[in-house]
């Protein structure tokens, strides 16, 4: 590569064509195969059809048209699917606003993008309650089915915006970024070709569709005549139900953030029984791909080739793929690999130009699939996208990744890091200054930096350091708290540390090298450390250790206030199955998250009298 990666034109009858239509010209050819499968619910690609070209007769009555924004805020069920196909056909772009939001930030987002209609399955959803219209797709069902079924007229072409996403914003305020047919249906038809996809395969959906991942999961398989299949909404991040899902519906291709496929895959090891066997391609995005976890897949899934995949919600999901091979375990860190086709990665230095093969440099990716900037941020769309000097067509941008990369062989991309303050936990983007903004205005906090520590391996936690206004600490819980108000629950720091003064360097600028690891043995409240009382307390406080490392910590200190996270959580109901044959749900764990708490959640599942005795 040296310089940049190129690959070939794009196939004809893609570039011209929007994503819906792609979809419908698809459904024709394969009707009575299941498009949308959740539980007992299945639903063909000519239902799908006719029943978004219902409801999208319907938005088109409201005025929803091309460049008309539409909020969506609905649990993952068909109606969802039902309803993003039906905007899209009326020429109109989605907004997905997830239900679990706090209200502030959903209103945020309805504000600033200007939108007065929202989609929803819910009248007490944030999003319906701000919306001026609301449309509840799944209630009228009945009404518009006494509608037309066949496709609405719609002045829609491939340069239309077709979603809105909001990703963490480094001011503290979250952006739009904008995303057409043309960039997106792209990127989708490449990734069909690589992964082979078509009618029979069946995709596991687990992200949230402010995540762009979802549009692969949902677009790209419908575009190929495959059969999505939804989890239920409560359990897309829990692995016992995700295997379960894997089985039971014969998943032929899961795509997913890899904190989320360890923890399944290690549920599948300590079970000791490999994936389903018509598991034939993992997807790996969205954060650093493990090279264990490489070894894992390969032990647990032989027959499935697994992927990792790079790129950033402005440039239409994905940039860069490699298809992970037999000895990547050993390396110290899994490659982005090449561009994808009709994409182009450019490593630059400062001055824009090519990095020498071997040297560090910037990513920056174009081509077609880079989206149209940021929503009415005109400066920060000048200073991400830029002119791309390499272009043969005039006015060409390229993306400005603010990643830290260099190539191994002179093809093939690594990931060193980020240039700036954004950062992936657990496989969700967070620009730090968001989490600094929100929580500077407490009204308690004098000063504030977020980090992401990598204290465990392959496990970034968001930890916040904090000096206090009046001198006093300050709970992690009244932070917690103050923050699930006003941002999404992946925002909220796994652990709040209190200093006197925040390190400084020479120059003034903060010292983040020099901030102090959580120490999971100091409780977060100035209380005395209660030790286990029983045989079966001391059993739990020890599988909690083992996980959570550090020393032992009190039986009354709550699992949050020690860094605490859900795939933590998940780690320790594993070890529980196996050393007491007890299966708690996430539920039940954070409904008792206590040392204390926990062993009597134990107990009230163990035969009489037999709490006491464990361990003796």
């Amino acid at each position: 590569m040296g310089t940049r990666m190129d690959a070939g034109a794009m196939p004809a009858g893609t570039s011209g064509a929007c994503l819906h239509q792609l979809i419908s010209d698809r459904a024709a050819t394969v009707p009575g195969l299941p498009a949308v499968v959740k539980g007992d619910e299945i639903v063909t690609h000519g239902q799908l059809e006719a029943r978004s070209n219902q409801l999208a007769h319907h938005l088109l009555a409201l005025g929803v048209g091309p460049e008309r924004l539409v909020g969506v805020s609905m649990e993952r069920t068909p109606d969802m699917v039902v309803a993003l196909l039906a905007i899209l056909k009326t020429g109109g772009a989605y907004l997905p606003l997830d239900p679990t939001y706090p209200e502030a930030r959903v209103r945020h987002m309805l504000d600033d993008a200007a939108v007065e209609l929202v989609v929803t399955d819910s009248d007490a959803a944030p999003a319906a309650a701000a919306a001026r219209h609301a449309v509840h797709a799944g209630g009228r069902r009945d009404e518009m089915a006494a509608g037309p079924d066949t496709p609405p007229a719609s002045a829609v072409r491939p340069e239309n915006l077709c979603y809105l996403i909001y990703t963490s914003g480094s001011t503290g305020v979250p952006k739009g970024s904008m995303n057409v047919h043309r960039g997106v249906a792209g990127v989708l038809t490449r990734l069909n070709d690589l992964l082979e996809l078509g009618p029979g395969d069946r995709v596991l959906q687990v992200s949230s569709l402010n995540f762009d991942m979802s549009v692969y999961e949902l677009f790209g398989t419908l575009m190929a005549g495959a059969c999505v299949v939804l989890p239920d909404p409560r359990g897309a991040q829990d692995p016992t139900h995700l295997l379960d899902v894997l089985e039971r519906r014969d998943v032929t291709v899961w795509s997913s953030a890899p904190p989320l496929c360890k923890a399944v895959v290690d549920l599948a090891g300590s079970l000791d029984r490999p994936l389903p066997a018509a598991l034939r391609a993992v997807i790996l995005a969205g954060d650093r791909f493990p090279p264990a976890l490489a070894a894992g897949l390969i032990a647990r899934a032989p027959g499935a080739r697994a992927f990792n995949l790079a790129g950033m919600t402005e440039a239409s999901i994905y940039s860069t793929a490699y298809e992970v091979r037999a000895g990547d375990e050993m390396r110290t860190s899994i490659p982005w690999g090449t561009a994808l086709p009709d994409q182009r990665a450019h490593l630059l230095d400062g001055d824009l130009c090519p990095a020498p093969a071997g040297h560090v440099g910037e990513l920056y990716v174009a081509g077609p699939a880079v989206g149209r900037g940021y929503w009415r941020r005109p400066a920060l769309t000048a200073e991400r996208f830029v002119p791309d000097p390499f272009a043969a067509e005039p006015g060409a941008r390229m993306y400005r990744t603010g990643d830290s990369v260099r190539s191994l062989d002179g093809e093939v991309v690594e990931f060193l890091g980020r240039l700036d303050l954004q950062v992936k936990v657990r496989g969700f983007r967070i620009e730090l200054g968001e989490v600094e903004t929100v929580l500077g205005a407490h009204p308690r906090v004098r000063d504030v930096v977020a980090i992401a520590r990598r204290d465990r391996p392959d496990d970034a936690t968001l930890v916040v350091y904090v000096t206090s206004a009046d001198g006093g600490p300050i709970e992690p819980v009244e932070l917690r708290t103050y923050v699930a108000d006003r941002l999404p629950a992946f925002m909220i720091p796994s652990a709040v540390v209190n200093l006197a003064r925040l390190p400084l360097l020479p120059s003034g600028k903060i010292d983040r090298g020099a901030l102090p690891a959580p120490d999971p043995a100091t409780p977060a409240r100035e209380t005395a450390r209660v030790a286990p009382r029983s045989p079966l307390e001391a059993l739990v406080s020890d599988l909690w250790t083992a996980v959570m490392g550090g020393g032992p910590v009190s039986i009354e200190q709550n699992f949050l206030d020690v860094g605490g996270h859900s795939l933590l959580a998940i780690e320790i109901i594993v070890r529980f199955q196996e050393a007491f044959g007890v299966r708690l749900s996430l539920r039940e764990f954070f409904e008792n998250a206590t040392i204390a708490g926990l062993a009597r959640a134990i107990a009230s599942r163990l035969p009489a009298g037999s709490g006491s005795a464990v361990g003796g």
